[in-house]
């Protein structure tokens, strides 16, 4: 198993699927599993075939309400098939408003009804696979819009409170239809630059440029 991760540099993310795989997603080297059960490794790469992942860089990973897998790229999201060991790509299409917001994406939640977020270079993609798109997005006009559209992390807290990290502006929450703007100047973070969020029993954890 070592001598097939070497070549590994970086690791963005490890994400154990309670299937008896742990997935690993890297820049450059593709989207990697480990089977458990004989510690053999796959390794996905993009490649000419349709089906293969749309993109080498991934970074980010996770299992719908239903036990389908789905993987955020630089190119796109996409769901992979267990039975068929195929990847299906959902992208931005021109002039289509039921589609990703941006192919840049950065992170995935699910949340507590079952729906996923994406976070992506241009702002928030909400779907549910079996329906439609619906985008949130910075209005410099609104401000119960997000503070920035870089999304680098997202976090449900309570099963009804959304914590959204954004690349420079701070940190977004999101509880039904009101937006709280959070920020170094009026907050205790300690960094405008959010690198991730996550939380742990009651508490919120955020990662910045310049530390937790």
């Amino acid at each position: 198993m070592k001598i097939q991760l070497e070549i590994v540099k970086y690791i963005i993310y490890i994400y154990d699927d309670s299937k008896g795989n742990i997935w690993i997603c890297t820049l450059d080297n593709g989207l990697f599993k480990i089977k458990l059960d004989d510690k053999s490794i796959d390794n996905y790469k993009n490649s000419e075939n349709k089906f293969s992942i749309p993109s080498n860089n991934t970074k980010d990973i996770l299992l719908d309400s239903k036990g389908k897998l789905w993987i955020a790229t630089d190119k796109g999201i996409c769901n992979f098939d267990y039975e068929k060991e195929v990847f299906t790509t959902y992208n931005k299409e021109p002039y289509e408003n039921n589609s990703l917001i941006d192919d840049e994406t950065f992170c995935l939640l699910k949340d507590s009804s079952g729906l996923i977020w994406v976070g992506t270079y241009s702002g928030i993609s909400l779907f549910n696979p079996n329906s439609n798109f619906i985008h949130f997005k910075s209005n410099p006009y609104d401000e119960n819009s997000l503070s920035g559209n870089i999304i680098h992390g997202i976090y449900e807290y309570d099963n009804k409170t959304l914590w959204i990290g954004t690349n420079e502006n701070g940190v977004n929450v999101i509880n039904g239809d009101i937006i709280k703007h959070l920020n170094k100047e009026n907050s205790n973070i300690i960094s405008d630059l959010i690198e991730d969020i996550t939380g742990f029993n009651n508490y919120v954890f955020i990662g910045t440029n310049e530390g937790l």
